[in-house]
């Protein structure tokens, strides 16, 4: 049987990784907020755009890293799929375009989240 309870060792281990991602985010593609919940005992980190939309997210399988420049690499892949999908400058924010995208009836970023 598997124990699902998490240690402070596992909420270390989410912290650190969910800080390093977060980081690497922000550098990466500054002035969109991201939002990182990293959960070791599952394996997973998602990352989530809440500039365009808290509801959709990219999973990162982090028991499949094994170094620092790989986490690097996933968390540009995550980040670059979101603002794709949203057809969104991966340079960084772009006011204008942000505010000229279009919205649903919620006032949501209209992204291609079907594919």
């Amino acid at each position: 049987m598997i124990d699902l309870t998490d240690t402070p060792q596992d909420d270390l281990a989410d912290l650190a990784t969910s800080k390093q991602i977060g980081e690497r985010l922000n550098a990466r593609f500054p002035g969109y907020l991201w939002a990182v919940h990293c959960q070791w005992q599952q394996g997973i980190a998602i990352v989530r755009n809440l500039s365009v939309s808290a509801k959709y997210g990219y999973v990162i399988h982090i028991l499949k890293v094994w170094s620092a420049s790989e986490m690097d690499r996933q968390a540009d892949k995550a980040g670059g799929e979101i603002l794709e999908r949203y057809r969104l400058n991966r340079a960084g924010i772009d006011f204008d375009q942000y505010d000229a995208h279009p919205v649903d009836h919620a006032g949501l970023l209209i992204g291609d989240t079907a594919r």
